[in-house]
């Protein structure tokens, strides 16, 4: 028998929409996050000039899955409090 590859799939969490931050550029860049990438998110690199901003996800950006990475990040950092953004 032949040898089997096995990639692992993460589910998609959530596809998020962001402008870059160069008013020079501002192009439009598509993001689709994992609930692990959403967690750790800290900005984007530009789709057209490559360039990194700074950037956090809110609650509007993730309604349906906001509480659940809420605790999840708080049951991580051992905190009762948790932030607005990620």
């Amino acid at each position: 028998m032949g040898k089997r590859i096995v990639i692992p799939r993460e589910l998609l969490l959530v596809e998020v929409e962001r402008w870059c931050g160069d008013h020079a550029c501002n192009a439009l860049t598509r993001l689709s996050l994992t609930k692990a990438e959403a967690r750790d998110y800290t900005g984007f690199e530009c789709s057209r000039c490559e360039r990194w901003n700074e950037d956090a996800l809110n609650q509007r950006d993730i309604p349906e899955w906001w509480e659940e990475l809420r605790e999840s990040e708080e049951s991580e950092d051992g905190e009762g409090e948790g932030g607005e953004s990620f």
